[in-house]
């Protein structure tokens, strides 16, 4: 990871994930801890990629899942039962059927940070139908 991209990661948890981390927590209607591997994202080479995609592959979809999955208060309650952390980190998986998993009450997107980052709903998508099998 070069200079850029370092810069790149820091800027974003500095001046967008608070914001992003607040709305997902408003949308689970509970505080869940979260662990992200930064040094994962930084990408060599991507800086403009990393700028634009980061929000979308990674958090975007916990806010669309959690505000479906809390709708009401029996899916509130089975989350605030079930998902103890949410982990994000990558591995170089491209798609969301790879990429989301759920056990041991940790939710995990490992995402490439430069692949597909238009699908924003399809990954809200996979953990809304990972999360209602156990849930």
């Amino acid at each position: 990871m070069g200079l850029q991209e370092k810069r790149v990661i820091k800027e974003f948890q500095d001046n967008q994930f608070p914001a992003l981390k607040s709305q997902i927590m408003a949308a689970a209607k509970v505080e869940i801890p979260m662990e992200v591997s930064w040094d994962q994202m930084a990408l060599d080479g991507w800086v403009e990629g990393l700028k634009s995609n980061i929000a979308p592959i990674y958090f975007e979809p916990l806010v669309k899942a959690f505000s479906s999955l809390c709708a009401d208060d029996m899916g509130s309650d089975a989350v605030k039962a079930a998902v103890k952390s949410i982990k994000i980190c990558n591995t170089d998986r491209k798609y969301g059927e790879d990429a989301i998993s759920f056990a041991n009450g940790v939710l995990q997107i490992d995402h490439c940070p430069v692949s597909n980052p238009d699908n924003v709903q399809e990954r809200a998508d996979f953990i809304v139908s990972t999360l209602e099998k156990i849930l």
